[in-house]
């Protein structure tokens, strides 16, 4: 098996892009709200996303 990555770079980048990631559901949810999409369909669409 292989040992984790440690180098911390490779890690503040991992942090980095979940946190891009969480800013780009936020604003998807922000627009189904606007056009009027259920809270149901977005959830589904994130966990298929994922």
């Amino acid at each position: 098996m292989k040992q984790a990555n440690c180098n911390p770079a490779a890690i503040s980048n991992t942090l980095l892009g979940t946190r891009r990631n969480k800013q780009s559901y936020k604003n998807i949810a922000l627009q189904n709200i606007r056009n009027g999409t259920s809270s149901k369909e977005f959830v589904s669409g994130i966990f298929h996303s994922v």
